[in-house]
């Protein structure tokens, strides 16, 4: 099974050369489309460490606004997930 990541670069290279526009996203309004799990406290928390955490790669900065590229998001999102420990096997 492919991950997300394999899948998003597999997509990409059968692409044609011309990048696909990303959609980008303040904090309240990703956090309006995705209201099922996210929040704008938790989404605030992960960005204001992004240097830490690695999500730099998903956040533009715009003047004042930190905007949220919503594919990228999710690219990041796919490298923390937990590896299952042995115990819970």
């Amino acid at each position: 099974m492919e991950t997300v990541i394999e899948e998003a670069q597999e997509q990409e290279q059968n692409q044609n050369p011309a990048r696909e526009v990303p959609s980008f996203y303040t904090v309240e309004k990703f956090c309006e489309k995705h209201s099922s799990w996210a929040t704008v406290g938790g989404i605030r928390h992960l960005l204001f460490n992004r240097s830490e955490n690695g999500l730099d790669r998903a956040v533009v900065r715009l003047g004042h606004k930190l905007l949220i590229d919503e594919r990228e998001f999710f690219l990041w999102a796919e490298t923390q997930r937990e590896r299952p420990r042995d115990e819970d096997l």
